[in-house]
């Protein structure tokens, strides 16, 4: 019988290593690929060694501490920000939550191909609790890519607290 090939982009947005081999999870909830069954290209190697390593440390790296102890919510939030749009991944790890770590990963590729900056950034805790907190930040992230320009507004982040530091864990 002869074999069918179909090609079809998906989005891969996480990457795990388990007994049956290489994982990569799709987005928008669609489940898993197994990666042996799968070419990949663009930021999957990165996912790929994100996943590696946390599956190698699933603690959060005491690297880490040293980036963010000390600073407030709202100061951790301004960090990330600037690191992201810089693409310094290793910035914003160093910021995040374990469970924000590769989405971290994923996030420092997001502006790497294009010129960014920060504009009229202004970022505020706006709730506190013992190890989880709110920051809303207004402005924008501004890009340009090949001639184009596009604003992305920026949100409400939130924060836990993991060690002895605030921490980046999530959007929205």
């Amino acid at each position: 019988s002869a074999e069918t090939t179909a090609n079809y982009s998906l989005l891969a947005t996480g990457y795990t290593l388990s007994a049956d081999g290489q994982w990569w999870q799709l987005a928008g909830d669609s489940g898993w690929l197994a990666a042996d069954s799968t070419l990949s290209s663009g930021f999957c190697e990165t996912l790929a060694e994100v996943g590696a390593a946390q599956a190698q440390a699933p603690s959060a790296p005491s690297a880490n501490s040293s980036a963010a102890s000390g600073l407030a919510p709202d100061e951790v939030i301004r960090r990330y920000l600037s690191a992201r749009v810089a693409g310094d991944g290793g910035q914003m790890q160093q910021l995040a939550c374990s469970a924000w770590s590769a989405q971290a990963a994923i996030q420092a590729q997001s502006f790497r191909a294009m010129r960014a900056e920060l504009k009229d950034v202004s970022c505020s805790t706006i709730e506190t609790g013992a190890t989880s907190a709110t920051v809303q930040c207004t402005g924008h992230i501004e890009t340009e890519y090949n001639g184009q320009f596009r604003q992305w507004p920026l949100g409400r982040y939130q924060i836990t607290r993991e060690g002895d530091a605030w921490r980046m864990c999530g959007e929205g």
